[in-house]
């Protein structure tokens, strides 16, 4: 978080035939990065855009044309003499968590590197014109009030929850997404995490207690309804079979009584 320690420039992956070194456009010439699989993009610091951000300053990554369309990765530079463990946060969501950096070196963070990512598809995209409506003559009645939007459910408010170091290892217990799950939301007082999978017997919800490894699994079936089954004191083999296969038998498991078939 030390501006002055640590440097960290964006970078397209360079790993198609077309990619070239120099921006025809512009004439700029893009030096590869330390382990050439990118191309460092160039970046500039600007205020931020109005009133409300006028006091910062924003760091802005320059794309040119031919990176549009393509994944981007960030090249760390540690500049002092002591290891660091890097963070890095999109949007405000944290996206790599305890990233090593060795004293005086460098290394590539990629989005698809499970070990210290949340997996997630980070590609270059054009930004989208918006055109303004023109404003209307009509009158708009004084007695009728604007609906607030709905706020989403904690099961999908795509939020991750701060894990305040009281999560079970990662090493051990990875993030469902890694087999295949879809991550939906969380509720940090129950510290819980939502998922979700689509396969042939129909969609799996998954409930993931993060400071026990406790699962929950609920099954919507087509024709018999809900099942819940929760799993607890999971070994990191048996997580990762429930994982893969939400039916699997680990002995290990309790269903509440409203869920059980015929009421037994």
């Amino acid at each position: 978080k030390d501006e002055q320690m640590v440097d960290v420039p964006t970078s397209k992956e360079s790993n198609d035939a077309d990619d070239s070194m120099i921006d025809g456009s512009e004439n700029v010439i893009y030096t590869e990065t330390r382990d050439g699989k990118g191309l460092k993009l160039k970046q500039i610091i600007q205020r931020g855009e109005g009133p409300a951000h006028s006091h910062e300053s924003w760091t802005n990554v320059i794309i040119p044309d031919f990176a549009v369309g393509k994944s981007f990765f960030f090249e760390c530079k540690n500049n002092a003499n002591i290891p660091l463990s890097c963070e890095l946060f999109l949007d405000g969501t944290k996206v790599a968590f305890n990233a090593p950096l060795p004293s005086n070196s460098d290394r590539s963070i990629k989005p698809d590197n499970p070990r210290y990512s949340h997996r997630h598809q980070w590609i270059l995209a054009p930004a989208k014109r918006v055109k303004l409506q023109p404003t209307t003559d009509t009158a708009v009645s004084t007695t009728t009030a604007r609906q607030p939007a709905p706020t989403p459910t904690p099961r999908y408010n795509h939020i991750r929850p701060d894990y305040e170091e009281q999560r079970v290892n990662e090493q051990s217990y990875p993030d469902a997404t890694s087999f295949g799950w879809t991550f939906t939301g969380s509720q940090h007082a129950s510290r819980v995490e939502f998922f979700e999978k689509t396969l042939n017997i129909g969609l799996v919800k998954l409930d993931f207690y993060y400071t026990t490894g406790t699962v929950k699994t609920t099954l919507y079936h087509p024709s018999t309804g809900r099942n819940q089954l929760f799993r607890g004191g999971l070994n990191p083999e048996q997580y990762a079979a429930v994982l893969n296969n939400p039916r699997a038998h680990t002995n290990q498991g309790y269903r509440r009584r409203v869920d059980r078939p015929d009421g037994q």
